[in-house]
C-alpha cells in the first residue's frame, strides 16, 4: 500500500509544482524539458541492465518510441499549462479520464471484450469531463482556457494509446525501464529543439526556480510510473484494483488541495462532474 500512497503522492506534487510555477511567473518550456532528462536520469539510476547504443538502436520500439517522445512533450506542456490557467481540480480530472481513449483504442484494434458497464463507464467519463469544466457566464478568454482540458484529454489519450501500442507489440519486459527512459530523452531532446526556435525562452535558465522545479517535477514524473509499478508488483491486489484506487486518489487528493490551499472554487456542475469522474473510474476499473 505504501508504493500506491507514493505513486498518488508523486502524481498530485506534478500539479502542485505547476501552479506554484504559475505563481512565481517561472516559465514552462524550460521546467519541462529540464522535467525529461531528471526523469530520464532517475530512470538509467535505476536500470540493471547493461547500457548498449546499438541495442537501443536496433529495438523493435525504436520507432514508436519517437512518436511517443515527441507526444509528450506535447501532452506534459497541456498538462502544466491547463493546470495554471483551468485549475488542478480540471486538470487531473481531464487526465485521468483520458484512460478511456486507450480503453476504446484496445476494443477497436486488440479486439478486446467490450460490455454494457465497460460502456457505461466510457460515457460516463466523457460526460464527466465535460461538466468539470463548464463555468458559468465565461468571458472570451474562461471559454479557451475551457477548451484546454478537452485538448489535453485528446492529447494524453493518444499518448497512453500508443503506449499501450509500444507494450502489446513490441517492448519486452526487460526493456520497460529502458524504453520509459529512451522516451523521455527523446521528449527533452525535442523541447530542446522547439526551445531553440525561441531564444527568449533560454533566459529563464538563468532563473533557479527553473531548475529547481524541473528537477522536482522530473522525479515527480517518474516516481509517479515508478512506484505505480511496484504497487502493481507487490501490493497484492489485481491490477485493475490498483489503478483504480490509484486514479480516484490522485483525483480526490487533487481536489482536496486544489481547494484548500489554491482556493480553487467547484460548481454544483462542476462537483457532479467529480462524481461522475469517480464512478466511471469505479466502473472502468473496479467492476468491469
Amino acid at each position: 500500500m505504501i508504493y500506491l500512497l507514493l505513486s498518488i503522492l508523486s502524481s498530485t506534487t506534478i500539479a502542485i509544482i505547476f501552479k506554484l510555477m504559475d505563481n512565481k511567473n517561472v516559465a514552462l518550456l524550460p521546467v519541462i524539458v529540464l522535467n525529461y532528462f531528471s526523469a530520464l536520469t532517475a530512470g538509467l539510476l535505476l536500470f540493471d541492465g547493461e547500457l548498449s547504443l546499438s541495442y537501443i538502436l536496433n529495438s523493435p520500439w525504436i520507432y514508436i518510441s519517437f512518436v511517443i517522445g515527441s507526444l509528450l512533450i506535447i501532452g506534459f506542456y497541456l498538462i502544466g499549462y491547463t493546470t495554471q490557467k483551468a485549475g488542478i481540480a480540471v486538470a487531473t480530472i481531464a487526465n485521468k479520464m483520458s484512460v478511456i481513449i486507450p480503453i476504446l483504442f484496445s476494443i477497436l484494434y486488440f479486439s478486446e471484450e467490450s460490455s454494457i458497464l465497460k460502456t457505461l463507464g466510457i460515457i460516463l467519463a466523457v460526460v464527466s469531463v465535460v461538466l468539470a469544466v463548464l463555468k458559468k457566464n465565461e468571458s472570451g478568454e474562461q471559454k479557451k482556457f475551457s477548451l484546454l482540458p478537452l485538448l489535453m484529454f485528446l492529447v494524453i489519450g493518444v499518448i497512453d494509446s500508443a503506449v499501450k501500442l509500444a507494450q502489446h507489440s513490441y517492448v519486452s519486459d526487460g526493456d520497460v525501464s529502458l524504453f520509459t527512459s529512451f522516451s523521455f530523452g527523446l521528449a527533452g531532446i525535442i523541447g530542446i529543439i522547439i526551445l531553440s526556435f525561441n531564444p527568449k525562452e533560454w533566459k529563464s535558465f538563468g532563473n533557479p526556480l527553473v531548475w529547481i522545479f524541473g528537477v522536482l517535477i522530473g522525479l515527480a514524473n517518474f516516481g509517479s510510473m515508478y512506484f505505480l509499478i511496484l504497487a502493481l508488483n507487490h501490493s497484492g491486489f489485481d491490477s485493475s484494483i490498483v489503478y483504480g484506487l490509484n486514479n480516484m486518489g490522485i483525483i480526490m487528493a487533487s481536489i482536496a488541495i486544489a481547494m484548500m490551499f489554491f482556493r480553487e472554487k467547484l460548481s454544483r456542475v462542476n462537483i457532479i462532474g467529480v462524481v461522475l469522474a469517480l464512478v466511471s473510474v469505479a466502473i472502468l476499473t473496479l467492476l468491469v
